[in-house]
């Protein structure tokens, strides 16, 4: 048994020392990747917008690709509140409520959840993955901005989402 650790021990010490003799053009190293150029205006299908990757981060100006889409969008939505550092409600959960991947889809929800969510966060008494995110924004607005975000995004049809049997005549699901 002790042999065995022994035996086993070395070749560990050992394998560094082979891959450092490991032939270049067997194991390649991937070339860092280019960030983008962030004065480039950008497109999407559709929109005949266009943004830079910096207008397109900024937190307190997010894009509005489809302005047509949607009804005017409150001061809080469309730039949050700058002196308080409050970003934008569209920047994360988009200008039609939708809300990214990783965002809550806030579109048709009762502004009256909306409201007690963003109370919540404000406390501190919400917690949760997204709660670091929204625990100071909610504690840079009050409850006027609450009521109007709520009302704009409540007022929003949310996204159908659809099982794809559609064809067949079966029932199509709504968030």
């Amino acid at each position: 048994m002790r042999a065995l650790f022994t035996a086993g021990l070395i070749a560990f010490i050992a394998l560094p020392v082979a891959a450092q003799n490991l032939p270049e053009w067997a194991y390649p190293v991937n070339p860092p990747g280019k960030p983008p150029d962030a004065t480039k205006p950008l497109h999407l299908p559709g929109s005949n917008k266009a943004y830079t990757q910096a207008q397109i981060d900024d937190g307190f100006n997010p894009p509005d690709w489809y302005p047509e889409d949607h009804p005017a969008m409150p001061e809080v939505v469309a730039h949050g509140r700058k002196e308080t550092n409050a970003r934008a409600c569209a920047l994360c959960h988009l200008t039609s409520g939708a809300g990214h991947p990783e965002s809550a889809g806030v579109a048709g929800l009762p502004a009256g959840y909306i409201v007690r969510q963003m109370q919540e966060f404000k406390s501190g008494a919400r917690k949760g993955a997204r709660a670091t995110a929204m625990i100071p924004i909610a504690k840079g607005l009050d409850d006027e901005d609450f009521k109007k975000a709520a009302d704009y995004f409540a007022s929003l049809k949310p996204p159908v989402w659809y099982t794809g049997r559609e064809r067949h005549g079966a029932e199509v699901l709504s968030r």
